[in-house]
């Protein structure tokens, strides 16, 4: 039975890497979402200080980045698209204090991973971990709209030894 898991566990591994473009595991991702929409994302050029208390990942939005929003969202790629799409203010890093938990992500936004959700009332919030924004103390719901997924995302990336 563990032999068949096993092989079930490297057969999804292998499908997300050659069909979702997702990296196996324990490989770095060269891309990094900002937004929550299919293509929203920029490209990793640099990381260093991973797990520290001085993590940084530098971004580029580049061409390429733009034409994925362009052809997975849009569903047209027009050199208006992508003109509007690289005409986004972005920042060229994001960071965190993997001690602490404050991180700022591509877009300027601060927040603080608290750890895992220990909420007893599944309903409360569904997500696996507790992300509270910075400015308003408030956790955010798990929520497309409340930014949890590409938060979360950004600091995992910034911090994977915390999301364990």
């Amino acid at each position: 039975m563990d032999c068949l898991k096993s092989a079930m566990t490297k057969a999804v591994g292998a499908y997300k890497s050659i069909i979702l473009g997702e990296p196996l595991e324990g490989e770095q991702k060269d891309k990094v979402y900002y937004g929550s929409r299919a293509g929203m994302q920029v490209s990793v050029v640099a990381r260093s200080g991973i797990d520290t208390p001085r993590a940084v990942i530098q971004v580029e939005h580049r061409r390429e980045d733009a034409v994925a929003l362009c052809r997975d969202y849009v569903q047209k790629v027009t050199d208006g698209c992508i003109q509007e799409e690289m005409a986004i203010k972005l920042q060229n890093k994001f960071s965190g204090d993997c001690k602490t938990g404050r991180f700022t992500t591509i877009t300027d936004q601060t927040y603080v991973f608290l750890g895992r959700n220990t909420a007893t009332d599944p309903g409360m919030m569904g997500n696996d971990f507790v992300v509270i924004g910075a400015d308003t103390n408030q956790p955010l719901d798990g929520s497309m709209a409340s930014g949890y997924p590409v938060a979360i995302g950004q600091f995992q990336e910034l911090c994977p030894a915390r999301m364990r």
